[in-house]
């Protein structure tokens, strides 16, 4: 139900500002109820495929809706900066490649080193420290992106994937730290 649901509503978000507004109004209606219908059942059985209790913890509800917004952060900007460099930049596919290899690098050996930092000073410093490197590197991009040379950008992009790095593990840590062994 739940994959269902999301699926509707994807497909009626495509389909909005087409001719049949109507199809999309149901896909949203059908997709909705789907939503409800998994919520329902997962609240009602002994077994939930998601235990959607959880999120009446404030801690953890907020720690995932941080760690939502890191990840689609390094979504977005993992799909922004290959086309900038390939439709704006007007270089190849492997430069718009090669663009994204420093940060990609830089967030994959700095998320496990990043657990100790977490270990040695506690959450605080990790997760504000890597979010403020991401609010910097995505500042720069915002007020600078198209006046930006390969180089910056991509140096721009390391700081948000350090940052990144820093912080998008020790959240999902945190968040889990927060629940009963049996949730």
């Amino acid at each position: 139900m739940l994959a269902l649901g999301l699926l509707l509503i994807l497909l009626a978000q495509n389909g909005l500002g087409e001719a049949a507004p109507l199809v999309s109004l149901a896909e949203y209606g059908l997709g909705i109820i789907c939503l409800f219908l998994f919520a329902y059942r997962s609240t009602h059985t002994a077994t939930p495929v998601l235990n959607l209790a959880i999120f009446k913890i404030a801690a953890f509800t907020w720690l995932a809706l941080t760690y939502f917004t890191t990840f689609m952060v390094f979504l977005s900007m993992s799909f922004v900066l290959p086309n900038d460099v390939q439709l704006v930049m007007g270089r190849g596919s492997m430069v718009a490649g090669l663009a994204v290899l420093p940060g990609a690098a830089a967030a994959a050996i700095l998320s496990p080193g990043s657990g100790h930092l977490l270990d040695r000073f506690g959450a605080r410093r990790p997760i504000i420290g890597g979010a403020g490197l991401m609010l910097v590197g995505l500042t720069i991009f915002a007020i600078l992106g198209s006046r930006l040379r390969l180089w910056q950008l991509v140096a721009t992009y390391l700081l948000v994937m350090v940052g990144l790095g820093l912080c998008a593990s020790n959240i999902m840590t945190c968040s889990l730290d927060g629940l009963a062994a049996d949730q």
